[in-house]
């Protein structure tokens, strides 16, 4: 039965994996849901529930560009 679904799961794992390896490289971590970014090192990005809520970001002009705001615990920068 799952034979059915790998197809579709091998791009996803794929995907995830990717997006591990540059959260590892990124300079600040953007939450998606409230659209907050944060240093690598900060308590609240830590405490982040999901990976899935995580956004890597190159520099604090791209976090803005894109629509985060930075966090006010961390400062970001």
């Amino acid at each position: 039965m799952w034979l059915a679904a790998l197809p579709f799961l091998i791009p996803a794992v794929y995907l995830y994996l990717a997006r591990r390896a540059r959260l590892k490289e990124a300079r600040f971590i953007g939450n998606i849901g409230s659209r907050v970014f944060h240093a690598p090192k900060c308590e609240y990005q830590l405490k982040m529930r999901s990976d899935l809520l995580r956004f890597p970001l190159a520099s604090r002009d791209e976090a803005i560009r894109r629509g985060f705001r930075p966090c006010n615990w961390c400062q970001s920068g």
